[in-house]
């Protein structure tokens, strides 16, 4: 993580800022390791799942990686657009005397690529388990852009102290729902 990423700046026209999201396995199900004395031991699928996060930021030059935590059936992230270049590749960006002002061309970019991650993760772990069409994420995803440069650093630390704080998690089934405790067919531990 980048140090002088703290907060919103304006770059080349374009303010790039920080979004935070947090994505669930299907179901809630624990699918991604389990919590062992406050640290995640991440099984098969939940090494895949951080190999292709990090392969996210490295094929996007106009996205930058922060802190992220994967959970037994969730995952958390921060990340940054870096650069408007990306947006202006896919269209997202009209030019200056055309752009829309009540627009956030960057929320649409974010959700383009965490859409891209969760169906690469599906595609990955259906093939490794011979079991097409079957869901890996919940539909969708909660996020939104951390607007002040004030809170980033809380955003940081809640990611980073999630392991430590799952016995209060309420995606915790044994705090939240209880129906996360069946195992999912294609589960698979270290």
């Amino acid at each position: 993580m980048d140090e002088h990423l703290t907060g919103g700046t304006v770059h080349d026209g374009f303010e790039t800022r920080p979004y935070f999201f947090t994505i669930c396995t299907f179901g809630r199900q624990l699918t991604l390791g389990r919590l062992q004395e406050d640290q995640m031991e991440m099984n098969d699928t939940g090494i895949m799942v951080e190999e292709e996060w990090l392969f996210t930021g490295d094929k996007n030059g106009a996205l930058k990686l922060d802190a992220y935590c994967i959970m037994p059936n969730h995952f958390h992230a921060i990340l940054w657009l870096v650069s408007d270049s990306g947006l202006r590749d896919k269209g997202l960006l009209q030019l200056e005397e055309n752009a829309d002002p009540n627009r956030d061309y960057g929320v649409a970019l974010v959700g383009e690529i965490i859409e891209k991650f969760k169906a690469t993760v599906t595609d990955r772990s259906n093939t490794v388990r011979n079991t097409p069409g079957i869901p890996f994420w919940q539909p969708g995803y909660h996020g939104h852009v951390l607007r002040s440069s004030k809170i980033l650093p809380a955003m940081r630390r809640y990611v980073n102290e999630n392991p430590v704080n799952w016995s209060r998690d309420l995606l915790n089934p044994l705090v939240g729902d209880p129906s996360c405790l069946v195992p999912a067919a294609w589960t698979s531990s270290k």
